[in-house]
């Protein structure tokens, strides 16, 4: 069938279902391997369920929590989990709770992550949080060639274009 190949190598970046666009986005660019243009760091589990413990309880007055993003690190290294922090998820309430679930979570040795869209958004910064999020996985960050550069600047137009207007 027309299609099959594509779709079956799409169907293989589908880590569970995103709780928004920017979720998506982030993950792509940082998630999908240099050969498509992303950074190579994935796969990420979308809306993590962590099972929280101890004195992280204390902190959340939760028992379990979902994280936006998240990849075990390396041996050796911590578990990282990016926080996507979109303005419309957000609020000054929502600020409040995401300070108490990060110290939660980081009290469990979950290194927390907190990104905005302009850090995915403008290509230098890109670079810099997609090297800083390797650096805390223990993964290396090489710098794209001429062809992988090409593929990142097509994938970040890509995903990062207005949803909303796809297809019409």
């Amino acid at each position: 069938m027309r299609g099959a190949k594509q779709f079956a190598s799409a169907a293989r970046d589908v880590h569970g279902i995103a709780a928004s666009p920017f979720e998506v986005q982030t993950a792509m660019l940082l998630g999908l391997p240099k050969s498509r243009g992303g950074y190579g760091l994935g796969p990420f589990e979308h809306n993590k369920r962590i099972a929280l413990w101890g004195r992280a309880r204390a902190f959340t007055h939760r028992e379990v929590c979902f994280g936006d993003l998240y990849a075990e690190g390396a041996e050796g290294y911590q578990p990282v989990l990016i926080e996507c922090q979109g303005n419309a998820y957000h609020g000054d309430f929502d600020a409040h709770d995401d300070d108490n679930r990060a110290m939660a979570l980081q009290s469990m040795g979950i290194t927390v992550v907190r990104l905005r869209q302009d850090q995915i958004a403008e290509p230098a910064r890109l670079r810099n949080t997609a090297g800083y999020i390797g650096e805390l996985m223990g993964k290396t960050v090489t710098k794209h060639t001429q062809r992988q550069h090409k593929k990142l600047a097509c994938l970040q137009a890509d995903v990062l274009s207005d949803w909303w207007r796809i297809g019409t």
